[in-house]
Protein backbone atom coordinates (compact mmCIF):
# COMPACT_ATOMS: atom_id res chain seq x y z
CA UNK A 1 0.00 0.00 0.00
CA UNK A 2 1.07 3.40 -1.02
CA UNK A 3 -0.21 7.28 0.28
CA UNK A 4 -0.14 10.34 -1.44
CA UNK A 5 1.09 13.07 0.74
CA UNK A 6 -0.24 16.60 -0.35
CA UNK A 7 1.06 20.09 0.42
CA UNK A 8 -1.24 22.81 1.35
CA UNK A 9 -0.55 26.34 2.41
CA UNK A 10 -3.23 29.06 2.98
CA UNK A 11 -7.33 28.47 2.66
CA UNK A 12 -9.51 31.02 1.33
CA UNK A 13 -9.50 34.25 0.10
CA UNK A 14 -6.70 36.59 0.96
CA UNK A 15 -6.34 40.31 2.01
CA UNK A 16 -4.21 42.36 -0.48
CA UNK A 17 -1.55 42.80 2.12
CA UNK A 18 -1.64 39.31 3.29
CA UNK A 19 2.16 37.76 3.56
CA UNK A 20 1.06 34.33 2.40
CA UNK A 21 2.43 33.14 -1.03
CA UNK A 22 -0.61 33.89 -3.88
CA UNK A 23 0.68 31.09 -6.09
CA UNK A 24 0.15 28.52 -3.14
CA UNK A 25 -3.54 29.66 -1.89
CA UNK A 26 -6.20 27.74 -2.61
CA UNK A 27 -10.01 28.59 -1.99
CA UNK A 28 -11.92 27.06 0.54
CA UNK A 29 -14.53 25.78 -1.54
CA UNK A 30 -12.41 23.84 -4.06
CA UNK A 31 -10.03 22.74 -0.24
CA UNK A 32 -13.30 20.93 1.06
CA UNK A 33 -14.59 19.76 -2.22
CA UNK A 34 -11.27 17.76 -2.56
CA UNK A 35 -10.92 16.49 0.75
CA UNK A 36 -15.21 15.05 0.14
CA UNK A 37 -13.70 13.56 -3.30
CA UNK A 38 -10.84 11.63 -1.31
CA UNK A 39 -11.22 11.30 2.31
CA UNK A 40 -11.47 10.96 5.23
CA UNK A 41 -7.87 12.07 4.86
CA UNK A 42 -4.90 11.59 7.29
CA UNK A 43 -1.73 12.70 9.04
CA UNK A 44 1.58 11.46 8.58
CA UNK A 45 1.74 10.88 12.24
CA UNK A 46 -1.44 9.32 12.13
CA UNK A 47 -0.45 6.77 9.59
CA UNK A 48 2.95 6.45 11.22
CA UNK A 49 1.11 5.73 14.79
CA UNK A 50 -1.59 3.62 12.63
CA UNK A 51 1.49 1.66 10.86
CA UNK A 52 -0.74 1.74 7.73
CA UNK A 53 -0.35 3.15 4.84
CA UNK A 54 -3.25 3.66 1.95
CA UNK A 55 -4.98 6.40 2.32
CA UNK A 56 -4.78 10.51 1.39
CA UNK A 57 -2.31 12.68 3.50
CA UNK A 58 -2.98 16.50 3.87
CA UNK A 59 -0.17 18.56 5.42
CA UNK A 60 -0.06 22.31 5.74
CA UNK A 61 3.01 24.44 5.79
CA UNK A 62 4.00 27.83 7.06
CA UNK A 63 0.97 28.19 9.76
CA UNK A 64 -0.92 30.62 8.07
CA UNK A 65 -4.14 31.95 10.05
CA UNK A 66 -6.40 30.37 7.76
CA UNK A 67 -5.50 27.16 8.37
CA UNK A 68 -6.87 27.17 12.25
CA UNK A 69 -10.67 27.52 9.79
CA UNK A 70 -9.41 24.48 7.47
CA UNK A 71 -8.23 22.74 10.43
CA UNK A 72 -11.72 23.32 12.26
CA UNK A 73 -13.94 22.78 9.28
CA UNK A 74 -11.59 19.07 8.34
CA UNK A 75 -13.19 18.14 12.13
CA UNK A 76 -16.40 19.67 11.70
CA UNK A 77 -17.39 17.49 8.37
CA UNK A 78 -15.06 15.03 9.18
CA UNK A 79 -13.00 14.80 7.06
CA UNK A 80 -9.86 13.78 8.60
CA UNK A 81 -6.83 15.00 9.73
CA UNK A 82 -3.31 16.84 8.55
CA UNK A 83 0.31 17.59 10.18
CA UNK A 84 0.70 21.50 10.16
CA UNK A 85 4.49 22.37 9.56
CA UNK A 86 4.85 25.91 11.84
CA UNK A 87 7.58 28.00 12.24
CA UNK A 88 7.70 29.24 16.13
CA UNK A 89 9.65 32.90 14.85
CA UNK A 90 6.39 33.77 12.94
CA UNK A 91 3.55 32.20 15.61
CA UNK A 92 1.39 34.64 16.60
CA UNK A 93 2.62 37.55 13.91
CA UNK A 94 0.09 39.16 11.58
CA UNK A 95 -1.75 36.32 9.68
CA UNK A 96 -0.02 33.56 11.36
CA UNK A 97 -1.91 31.54 13.88
CA UNK A 98 -1.09 31.84 18.00
CA UNK A 99 -0.08 28.98 20.09
CA UNK A 100 -3.51 29.09 21.62
CA UNK A 101 -4.89 28.15 18.12
CA UNK A 102 -2.56 25.46 17.39
CA UNK A 103 -3.14 23.89 21.35
CA UNK A 104 -6.95 23.42 20.14
CA UNK A 105 -6.38 22.43 16.84
CA UNK A 106 -3.77 19.62 18.29
CA UNK A 107 -5.74 19.00 21.40
CA UNK A 108 -8.51 17.52 18.40
CA UNK A 109 -6.34 15.76 17.22
CA UNK A 110 -4.17 17.51 14.50
CA UNK A 111 -0.66 17.31 14.46
CA UNK A 112 1.91 20.26 15.17
CA UNK A 113 5.57 19.54 13.46
CA UNK A 114 8.63 21.36 12.81
CA UNK A 115 8.98 23.74 9.56
CA UNK A 116 12.37 25.57 10.89
CA UNK A 117 12.54 28.51 13.45
CA UNK A 118 11.92 31.35 11.11
CA UNK A 119 11.76 30.07 7.56
CA UNK A 120 14.70 30.37 6.22
CA UNK A 121 16.18 28.76 3.27
CA UNK A 122 18.38 25.23 5.45
CA UNK A 123 20.34 24.87 2.06
CA UNK A 124 21.33 28.27 2.23
CA UNK A 125 22.69 28.01 5.80
CA UNK A 126 26.14 26.50 7.72
CA UNK A 127 25.99 23.37 9.66
CA UNK A 128 25.28 25.29 13.00
CA UNK A 129 22.86 27.28 12.04
CA UNK A 130 21.07 24.47 10.37
CA UNK A 131 21.37 23.06 13.90
CA UNK A 132 20.23 25.93 15.43
CA UNK A 133 16.87 26.39 13.52
CA UNK A 134 16.10 22.71 14.20
CA UNK A 135 16.73 22.37 17.59
CA UNK A 136 15.00 25.52 18.65
CA UNK A 137 11.95 24.51 16.57
CA UNK A 138 11.53 21.21 17.64
CA UNK A 139 12.66 22.56 21.29
CA UNK A 140 9.28 25.16 21.24
CA UNK A 141 7.22 23.28 19.83
CA UNK A 142 7.69 20.66 22.49
CA UNK A 143 7.60 22.91 25.20
CA UNK A 144 4.00 24.52 23.78
CA UNK A 145 2.09 21.27 22.58
CA UNK A 146 3.13 19.14 25.39
CA UNK A 147 3.88 16.34 22.17
CA UNK A 148 7.24 15.02 20.14
CA UNK A 149 7.86 16.99 17.30
CA UNK A 150 9.28 14.03 14.83
CA UNK A 151 8.59 15.37 11.57
CA UNK A 152 10.44 18.86 9.83
CA UNK A 153 9.36 20.32 6.50
CA UNK A 154 12.38 22.11 5.34
CA UNK A 155 11.15 25.53 3.91
CA UNK A 156 10.87 25.65 0.43
CA UNK A 157 11.54 22.33 -0.15
CA UNK A 158 15.45 23.53 0.47
CA UNK A 159 17.70 21.42 2.22
CA UNK A 160 20.94 19.28 1.75
CA UNK A 161 22.74 16.19 2.85
CA UNK A 162 24.19 17.90 6.24
CA UNK A 163 20.09 18.75 7.07
CA UNK A 164 19.96 15.42 6.50
CA UNK A 165 22.37 14.37 9.28
CA UNK A 166 21.45 17.46 11.86
CA UNK A 167 17.60 16.32 11.29
CA UNK A 168 18.48 12.66 12.40
CA UNK A 169 21.05 13.42 15.30
CA UNK A 170 18.11 15.91 16.75
CA UNK A 171 15.31 13.12 16.92
CA UNK A 172 13.44 13.78 13.54
CA UNK A 173 12.41 10.63 12.37
CA UNK A 174 11.12 12.16 9.11
CA UNK A 175 11.93 14.69 6.37
CA UNK A 176 8.65 15.92 4.28
CA UNK A 177 9.82 17.05 1.42
CA UNK A 178 8.76 19.41 -1.38
CA UNK A 179 9.54 16.58 -4.16
CA UNK A 180 6.63 14.86 -6.02
CA UNK A 181 6.11 11.73 -5.57
CA UNK A 182 4.25 8.63 -3.48
CA UNK A 183 5.53 7.54 -0.24
CA UNK A 184 6.05 4.08 -0.74
CA UNK A 185 7.33 2.44 2.62
CA UNK A 186 6.51 3.67 6.40
CA UNK A 187 10.12 3.63 7.36
CA UNK A 188 11.09 6.20 4.22
CA UNK A 189 12.92 9.16 5.86
CA UNK A 190 12.20 11.18 2.89
CA UNK A 191 8.43 11.61 2.30
CA UNK A 192 7.40 13.03 -1.10
CA UNK A 193 4.08 15.71 -1.50
CA UNK A 194 2.04 16.65 -4.16
CA UNK A 195 2.48 21.00 -3.86
CA UNK A 196 -0.60 22.39 -3.85
CA UNK A 197 -1.24 25.49 -6.13
CA UNK A 198 -3.96 28.43 -6.51
CA UNK A 199 -5.38 26.98 -10.21
CA UNK A 200 -4.94 23.10 -9.42
CA UNK A 201 -8.12 21.44 -10.24
CA UNK A 202 -9.87 18.92 -7.83
CA UNK A 203 -10.24 15.91 -10.50
CA UNK A 204 -6.16 16.57 -10.95
CA UNK A 205 -5.50 16.78 -7.27
CA UNK A 206 -7.99 14.01 -6.65
CA UNK A 207 -5.81 11.96 -9.57
CA UNK A 208 -2.66 11.98 -7.64
CA UNK A 209 -4.05 9.93 -5.14
CA UNK A 210 -5.07 6.84 -8.14
CA UNK A 211 -1.87 3.84 -8.76
CA UNK A 212 0.14 5.35 -11.69
CA UNK A 213 -1.19 9.13 -11.38
CA UNK A 214 -0.05 10.39 -14.74
CA UNK A 215 -0.54 13.60 -12.94
CA UNK A 216 2.36 13.16 -10.93
CA UNK A 217 4.74 11.99 -13.30
CA UNK A 218 3.81 15.49 -14.84
CA UNK A 219 4.64 16.92 -11.78
CA UNK A 220 8.19 14.82 -11.04
CA UNK A 221 9.23 15.96 -14.96
CA UNK A 222 8.62 19.66 -13.88
CA UNK A 223 10.12 19.59 -10.48
CA UNK A 224 13.40 18.32 -12.16
CA UNK A 225 13.45 21.15 -14.48
CA UNK A 226 12.82 23.59 -11.57
CA UNK A 227 15.67 21.72 -9.84
CA UNK A 228 17.77 22.39 -12.30
CA UNK A 229 16.81 26.14 -12.38
CA UNK A 230 17.60 26.78 -8.83
CA UNK A 231 21.16 25.08 -8.63
CA UNK A 232 21.90 26.86 -11.44
CA UNK A 233 21.41 30.42 -10.34
CA UNK A 234 20.71 30.14 -6.65
CA UNK A 235 18.22 30.62 -4.04
CA UNK A 236 17.91 34.30 -4.30
CA UNK A 237 18.56 34.97 -7.87
CA UNK A 238 15.94 32.45 -8.60
CA UNK A 239 13.19 33.50 -6.17
CA UNK A 240 13.78 37.25 -7.66
CA UNK A 241 12.99 35.41 -11.13
CA UNK A 242 10.20 33.64 -9.85
CA UNK A 243 8.54 36.67 -7.92
CA UNK A 244 8.89 38.81 -11.68
CA UNK A 245 6.99 35.99 -13.17
CA UNK A 246 4.27 35.12 -11.05
CA UNK A 247 3.77 38.52 -9.01
CA UNK A 248 4.15 36.55 -5.48
CA UNK A 249 6.63 35.44 -3.10
CA UNK A 250 8.35 32.23 -1.63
Amino acid sequence: MTSTVYMFHSIGKLDLDDSADSHYNYSEEKFIKFLQSVGPVNSIVGAKDQKVLGGPIVTFDDGHQSNYLAALSMLDQQLGFGDFFINPGMVGKKDFMDWSQLREIAELGMSIQSHSFDHIYLSDCNSEEQKHQLHKSKTIIEDKMGKEVVILAPPGGRYNRQTIDIAKSLGYSTIANSKPGIWEKLDQYLIPRIPVTVNDKVDKLSECNEPNSQNVNRLKRKYQITGLAKKALGNKVYDGLRERLLGSNV
